[in-house]
């Protein structure tokens, strides 16, 4: 009983580690880079882990079962290649205006003079 207890709580520790990436995320970079809202993947995946647990719960599915069909549900949850898409975009426009803003200050100073 313990072993399939571990592996649903594991499976929904991976979706909560993909939410918690997604919503550490900033908001006006997102809303900008990304193709889906957060929104839309919070609710993906409680939607994913819902259907996940309900046959448990209500008794259609025993045990390991029950387990694997959770953890299939959580890997669908987690493993969306357009959550990760979104993600990666996010990023690269984080890494983009990073780079843009030093080079502004870059400029604004002006050529630097050896002291000698």
């Amino acid at each position: 009983m313990v072993g399939f207890v571990i592996t649903g709580v594991a499976g929904i520790a991976v979706v909560g580690f993909v939410i918690f990436v997604v919503y550490s995320q900033p908001r006006p970079v997102w809303r900008d880079a990304a193709e889906h809202s957060r929104r839309f993947w919070l609710i993906w995946a409680i939607v994913s882990v819902a259907v996940g647990l309900l046959p448990a719960i209500a008794g259609v599915f025993d045990g390991w079962v029950a387990a694997v069909w959770l953890a299939l549900c959580c890997s669908f949850a987690a493993f969306q290649p357009a959550l990760h898409f979104d993600v990666l975009e996010v990023r690269r426009d984080v890494a983009r205006r990073r780079r843009s803003l030093l080079a502004k200050r870059s400029r604004s100073r002006g050529p630097v003079r050896s002291s000698d």
